[in-house]
Formats: C-alpha cells, structure tokens, sequence
C-alpha cells in the first residue's frame, strides 16, 4: 500500500475555520447550536485537537460556502468564471481556433 505524502495539518484547519467563524461574526456556541453539536466540539475542530467528521465537514462547506478542498488544505478551487478568463487568456495568446 502507497504511503500518504502529506498529513493534515490539524492546526491549520483549525485557523481557517476559525476564521470562517470569526469572519461571520459568530461565536462557537452559534455554530455549534447551527450544526447541532456541542460547543466543545467546534472549539476542538478550532484548536487542531479533533478532526471533522464528514457531515461536520459537510456542514461548514454548506454554512460558509467553501470547499473541502479548502478547508482541509487551505487551497481554493478556481471558481468557472476565473477557469473561462484562463482559457480565454490562454487561447488569445495562441491564437485558438473556435
């Protein structure tokens, strides 16, 4: 079995949805009444002492539209308008036939 590359970054998961949460103005006990768990477990999720389970993970994409791309890696997925202006730049360039 291949060995895994890169381990998550507990800590560095727990920054951005840290601040995801503080960027929406809430507080963690008005996410955890959100998401319907305890107040311990959004601070744990927090501090890089606990990892989300799936529909934890589910929930915070969902509440704060963000992919688990980038709440696992902190890598944003290009948005299609931002994929459309490439190609178009990109086929400029070259001259692309249509």
């Amino acid at each position: 079995m291949p060995k895994m590359k890169e381990q998550l970054d507990l800590e560095a998961i727990g920054r951005r949805l840290k601040k995801l949460r503080e960027d929406a103005s809430l507080r963690q006990i008005d996410l955890s009444e959100e998401f319907g768990c305890k107040r311990e477990s959004i601070s744990a999720y927090e501090n890089g002492k606990q990892l989300l389970n799936t529909s934890i993970l589910w929930m915070y994409m969902q509440f704060f539209g963000v992919s688990a791309d980038y709440i696992l890696t902190g890598k944003e997925l290009q948005n299609l308008e931002d994929i459309i202006r490439e190609i178009k730049f990109v086929c400029n360039k070259y001259e692309c036939k249509k």
